[in-house]
């Protein structure tokens, strides 16, 4: 995998690391799962802890549903929700995470 030499990538949402898909893709952080959202596949390393919530879950099995994921293939989870509905939600289970560890 190259290395960034300058990256891009903006902090937001605690630890969500966002890279533009014009971008070498960065290593993911350990803890973090890589997932294309949109039609422009935007890429976001969303932390592992936050496949608990419901609402990501029910964005996978929409995925599959809708023949963006096959879980038995190893390969990007591609979900196919507007960018901004998946901020949203990251919003939402960030305050939540926040919540739970205080």
């Amino acid at each position: 995998m190259k290395r960034l030499s300058n990256p891009k990538s903006k902090a937001c949402c605690g630890m969500l690391a966002i890279v533009e898909r014009s971008e070498i893709i960065a290593p993911t952080p350990s803890g973090h799962i890589p997932m294309y959202v949109g039609e422009g596949r935007k890429r976001y390393d969303v932390p592992v802890e936050y496949l608990k919530f419901p609402k990501l879950r029910e964005l996978m099995m929409q995925s599959q549903e809708d023949g963006f994921l096959d879980f038995k293939i190893d390969g990007p989870i591609t979900l196919p929700c507007t960018t901004d509905t998946f901020d949203q939600f990251l919003n939402q289970a960030k305050t939540r995470s926040i919540k739970s560890e205080q």
